[in-house]
């Protein structure tokens, strides 16, 4: 009985297996059949883009001529804005991010040219790479290169370009984007796949099988969805079909490290990374349980808590403060390298009233602007009153400004902190709203950068200081320029048309723009502005040009350091130290230090003990009109 059972049940066993292969055939098949059609998509998206690219290229390559393009986007606005406007049009419900990046002398990948119409980069900003091989390739072989992205429900890719200038590869233009999967064809094979699994064994083969594609969909969610830095959710995890959130059940947050840039400056971008993954690592630790943590930015983080875990927005607002106490409190160690930093944090308390997250963010935003505008290192929360009241002005907006002559300037006095003489003032741009209300340069000035409204502007405080210097011959001043302005024709060939008296009385105030790639060039024009008269500062130390080699290159007159090197000098060793030191190095070559910040006695004092000769800030005097 059991052996003509065995044989009875033989043929069946036989059956099932068949079965199952067939199944397993029509399946994979099926997937073959998809995946067929998501490429062909890409290919057609990719041939559309690269034809549009090739065009943009050679236009681009055509301008320029004979001057390298690198050069050429970071000093010639209108240029880039050219560039840009046409990398906009390219930009879709597909194609989300068009934009050109160059590598660094240190191997960085920085933004050029940005077409984004939303989260627009700055013009030499880092560009973090996903699949950096790929970019490398692009590169090194001048050829074209796409890097899949395989999303839940839609397909992505990265379509690279290379810029060729002269045989060698400058910069790579590139374009991210996205197509839905084919619906209704993943609806037709789902039925094909599963009217061929019927059968036990069929069941718990394709069981195995989709245990693997959760997996693998897992794998897929981390690579598109986690930041690679800090392991924490990015940006994007916010737009994908995962995500949902009830605004009314959370407050909002975004935590953004102060002058973090100072840290890439003095201590490397390697170092700048391993405070970011250890300062998430202590926002991990620090949030109420059921909170979101995103990298939202470079060096900002917003975060969602749960309201039920506060009794208000008051206790919500308090521990906002105990987690600015705390990452104050922190020493950041890497290898002998101590790196302490301070956030600013501007809060949401009442996010449902917006109509999506992306408003409540930005009330967010506006706190944080806020907190940073009043001194850094501090919370601030949205108030719908209060930012009605400081709402930024647009390039439009500050035109008309410019049309109609709003545009003033308030003068702070520096000081010679030996004799208390005022030895010039330093020239501070404010616009006068309709109402009559004064605009500090926060609220308008990094909106127009790279325009050619900020032409007009720069031009405009140049005119202002002539007319002042020329019906005040007892006033010298200072005004405040980018190194971009020191390659733009405009603004130099206006500064060489002033009047030699006026010039001997002008100052020039050059602020630091990180990812210059021509030092020499601004170097030049600076040495011939400094013969026709001008007297030239590098505004800012500490905040960037902190390598006092290319100070001794410049042949400056004034250095400026920075305030928030200033503010610690009276309690802060290190502080204390570096104050000293570049005292010290600056007396040796000749360059006279001012210091910002003089805000109390005791810094005045710690001032006058390490030989700072001149000084700047509220306890000297405050920023009016004269």
């Amino acid at each position: 009985m059991r052996i003509g059972d065995a044989r009875f049940n033989l043929p069946l066993m036989f059956l099932a297996l068949a079965f199952v292969g067939s199944s397993m055939v029509v399946y994979l098949a099926s997937e073959k059949i998809e995946r067929r059609v998501e490429d062909r998509i890409i290919s057609e998206v990719v041939s559309i883009v690269g034809s549009m690219f090739r065009n943009i290229v050679e236009d681009l390559l055509t301008k320029v001529g004979d001057e390298d393009v690198v050069i050429a986007l970071f000093h010639n606005d209108q240029l880039r804005r050219e560039v840009e406007r046409a990398l906009s049009m390219m930009v879709t419900q597909e194609i989300r991010y068009v934009y050109i990046v160059y590598r660094d002398e240190d191997g960085k990948f920085r933004f050029l040219a940005d077409g984004s119409k939303e989260d627009k980069a700055e013009l030499g900003e880092k560009f973090d790479v996903f699949r950096e091989e790929k970019w490398l390739e692009a590169l090194r072989k001048g050829k074209e290169v796409v890097i899949l992205q395989e999303g839940l429900n839609r397909v992505g890719a990265t379509y690279i370009m290379p810029i060729v200038q002269r045989g060698r590869v400058k910069a790579l233009l590139a374009a991210d984007f996205s197509v839905e999967r084919i619906q209704e064809l993943r609806g037709t094979l789902g039925v094909v796949r599963n009217a061929t699994s019927s059968v036990a064994i069929a069941s718990v083969l394709l069981l195995i099988l989709n245990i693997y594609q959760y997996q693998r969909k897992k794998r897929l969610e981390k690579e598109l969805y986690r930041d690679q830095l800090t392991g924490l959710y990015n940006k994007a995890y916010l737009d994908s079909e995962n995500f949902t959130l009830d605004l009314k059940s959370y407050y909002l947050a975004l935590i953004d490290v102060d002058d973090f840039r100072k840290v890439n400056t003095t201590y490397g971008e390697e170092v700048g990374d391993l405070v970011l993954r250890e300062l998430a690592t202590v926002l991990r630790s620090t949030v109420p349980e059921g909170s979101l943590i995103v990298r939202y930015a470079g060096e900002e983080f917003l975060v969602l808590f749960p309201k039920d875990k506060f009794e208000d927005k008051v206790e919500f607002l308090r521990f906002l403060e105990t987690v600015r106490e705390k990452v104050k409190n922190i020493t950041f160690m890497f290898d002998s390298v101590e790196v302490r930093v301070k956030v600013s944090i501007g809060a949401n308390v009442s996010p449902e009233r917006s109509r999506s997250l992306e408003e409540a963010i930005r009330g967010a935003d506006s706190a944080l602007y806020r907190a940073k505008r009043l001194g850094k290192d501090r919370v601030e929360a949205y108030d719908e009153a209060v930012e009605e009241r400081q709402k930024r002005l647009s390039a439009t907006e500050v035109m008309e400004a410019l049309s109609s002559g709003r545009i003033v300037c308030h003068y702070q006095p520096i000081v010679d902190l030996e004799k208390g003489e005022v030895i010039h003032y330093e020239a501070l741009a404010r616009i006068l709203d309709q109402n009559g209300n004064v605009l500090p340069p926060g609220l308008f000035l990094e909106d127009i950068k790279g325009t050619f409204v900020y032409t007009r502007f720069v031009k405009e405080i140049i005119e202002i200081n002539r007319r002042l210097l020329k019906e005040r011959e007892d006033l010298r001043v200072s005004i405040n320029l980018l190194p971009t302005d020191m390659t733009d024709e405009n603004v130099v060939g206006l500064l060489v048309s002033l009047e030699p008296d006026v010039r001997r009385r002008m100052l020039l105030e050059i602020t630091e723009v990180e990812g210059i790639p021509s030092f020499d060039k601004v170097r030049m024009t600076i040495d011939s502005l400094r013969r026709l008269g001008f007297r030239i500062c590098i505004d800012d130390f500490g905040a960037g040009y902190s390598n006092l080699v290319n100070i001794t290159q410049m042949r400056i007159d004034y250095l400026k350091i920075d305030g928030s090197i200033v503010k610690d000098v009276d309690k802060n060793r290190t502080s204390y130290l570096l104050v000293k030191m570049v005292s010290e190095f600056c007396r040796e070559v000749g360059v006279r230090v001012i210091a910002e910040y003089v805000e109390n006695e005791e810094i005045l004092k710690k001032l006058r003990d390490v030989g700072v000769r001149y000084g700047q800030g509220y306890l000297l005097g405050k920023p009016e009109p004269l």
